[in-house]
């Protein structure tokens, strides 16, 4: 089916009118502008597209860690929010529908702060808090500083 939109051509700097454009383009214009900006290209893209609630708890991680790397720059990787430092990455943390989680816990990680991560799920090198709790933003700093240690160490190889 073609659109009752014109299409026009664009040729020696001279727009012409050249006919109608099928639906089907239309319609893949359409997701393409939407797949190419539905991705956050900065932190506060991303919490800006969740709910209040979920958006005031991604503030307070965002401030820990700010607070515990403030060298660190702030990106988006992986379409997640991202804190780099040293040329490398630092920190990665993410929202989803029940938890928000915490990128890398390195083994190292894991087995200094064993105690504190023994009450939260996870997966091997991530670990999740739950969005219906308060967030445990002392252990988010360990955790940064912890990662800023074995930074320093990975960048000084």
């Amino acid at each position: 089916m073609l659109s009752s939109l014109p299409v026009f051509c664009v040729a020696d700097g001279i727009m012409r009118l050249s006919g109608k454009i099928p639906d089907f383009v239309i319609f893949q214009f359409i997701q393409n502008d939407v797949m190419a900006t539905g991705k956050p290209g900065s932190i506060d893209e991303y919490i800006a597209g969740f709910p209040e609630t979920v958006r005031a708890i991604l503030y307070e991680i965002r401030a820990e860690v700010r607070a515990a790397a403030p060298d660190a720059e702030e990106t988006i990787s992986y379409d997640m929010p991202t804190f780099n430092l040293n040329g490398t990455y630092l920190i990665y943390f993410a929202a989803w529908k029940k938890h928000v989680a915490l990128y890398p816990v390195t083994a190292a990680i894991s087995e200094a702060l064993s105690e504190e991560l023994a009450g939260f799920k996870g997966t091997k090198g991530s670990v999740h808090f739950p969005l219906n709790k308060p967030m445990p933003l002392d252990l988010i700093r360990k955790i940064v500083t912890l990662r800023i240690a074995e930074n320093r160490r990975a960048a000084q190889k």
